[in-house]
């Protein structure tokens, strides 16, 4: 999923932060503290077919982020999922289908959002030391058009995602992998985006890629694990205007200092070329970050990382972007639990990457600063609540995209 403007994917990021923080950073407590343990566990067989419901009732202060004619609403979200996994001694097989439909109560224009969901892996050993994974994201989506003047992605579409990954053991010290991923994603033709006003969608927006990346791990104690991997990638769009291509080169370690401390770390460099002007773009490719349990109840971490991504802003091509973030995850009792997070993300729109005929512009940044807090209480095996709150102060270079917006909810979900 990387995909659009630095800003919508802080919105989608928020909308979803407090439950994913929570839940990854509690399996990583969960698992340090089997170490402190000494315990290690047996193998756990899920039942093949689960499922569930989460309900939502939220407030959103700015429905359509911008900073003039703010305007807040009451949301209802209905969410049902459903999970089958099947397992053998050399084949797994799983499937998650969930929809989501978000109705607005002062979104009189056009109220409800849907959305699909399905995700399907299927995993193989041939032989002890092969294995190959194919997965699959198919999630179309259903987004109605909204008031004029908004930087909300308001238009429906189907994007899918494929990937084939195989990865072979030499010995017990060195693994080498492989991967093959396409991602497209089509509108509908009668969709507006506002960041290319009065243009169908389809004839600007509908793209695909291809990413193909090998790798090689090597292993010189149980704690410690340092790769090498190369990469190209290739975006075309329906337009051919910011068809690009790249290759990345990077290094990565993966290293426990002690069962309560972990680190890892990617690094490596980027080269893109965009068709329309030619040239190669250089810059630093990095994500690293570091968990370290405080106690056995309490988990913090932080990460960093900095990438170029193609941009669907108009007028440029390509975008920096930063990512400094920070999380602390406490466990109250067995059954509360609390998270909280923050995140600082600072973009910069490369002015010598413009879309050809565009009027010369210098270099534009925007800036994102959001925080999230969330507190859970599993009632019991089937049952959990949840409530959040979260803040984002955007602050753009270009004309009404600045805003703040507050966020909260109550959840419960039900789960079989």
């Amino acid at each position: 999923m990387t995909k659009l403007v630095v800003k919508l994917v802080v919105l989608n990021v928020l909308m979803v932060v407090c439950t994913a923080l929570a839940q990854d950073i509690k399996q990583n407590m969960d698992q340090n503290r089997q170490n402190l343990d000494q315990n290690t566990p047996g193998v756990v067989r899920q039942r093949a077919f689960a499922y569930g419901l989460t309900l939502r009732e939220g407030y959103d202060s700015n429905i359509y982020s911008r900073s003039e004619n703010v305007k807040g609403s009451f949301s209802t979200t209905a969410s049902p999922d459903f999970q089958f996994g099947w397992n053998n001694a050399t084949t797994d097989i799983t499937a998650h289908y969930s929809y989501s439909a978000v109705y607005y109560q002062n979104r009189p224009e056009k109220s409800w959002d849907q959305s699909h969901s399905l995700d399907v892996s299927v995993g193989h050993e041939f032989t002890p030391r092969l294995r190959v994974v194919f997965s699959d994201q198919f999630a179309p989506g259903f987004e109605p058009d909204i008031e004029e003047g908004t930087s909300q992605r308001s238009a429906n579409y189907i994007q899918n995602t494929a990937a084939l990954t195989g990865t072979y053991q030499l010995n017990s010290r060195w693994d080498l992998s492989t991967s093959v991923r396409h991602y497209f994603i089509n509108y509908d033709d009668n969709s507006v985006l506002p960041v290319f006003p009065g243009v169908p969608t389809s004839q600007t927006m509908n793209r695909q890629s291809v990413e193909v990346n090998a790798a090689v791990d090597y292993q010189p104690v149980s704690t410690t694990t340092i790769g090498m991997s190369l990469g190209y990638n290739a975006m075309s769009y329906t337009g051919n205007d910011r068809d690009n291509a790249g290759q990345t080169l990077g290094f990565r370690l993966l290293h426990s200092f002690n069962p309560r401390l972990s680190c890892d770390a990617n690094a490596g460099i980027q080269m893109q070329t965009f068709n329309a002007v030619g040239g190669t773009s250089l810059n630093p490719d990095v994500n690293m970050g570091v968990n370290y349990l405080l106690t056995s109840r309490t988990s913090v971490g932080g990460r960093f990382s900095t990438r170029m991504q193609p941009t669907e802003v108009a007028t440029y091509l390509e975008q920096q972007t930063f990512m400094f973030s920070g999380n602390v995850v406490h466990q109250f009792t067995p059954k509360f639990m609390g998270a909280l997070s923050a995140m600082f993300v600072p973009s910069e729109y490369n002015g010598s990457l413009l879309m050809p005929g565009s009027p010369a512009t210098g270099n534009q940044s925007e800036t994102s600063l959001a925080g999230s807090l969330m507190l859970g209480y599993q009632f019991n095996v089937h049952l959990r609540g949840e409530l959040g709150y979260s803040f984002t102060h955007f602050n753009s270079d270009f004309a009404f995209r600045s805003y703040d917006r507050h966020m909260t909810y109550l959840q419960a979900r039900v789960g079989f």
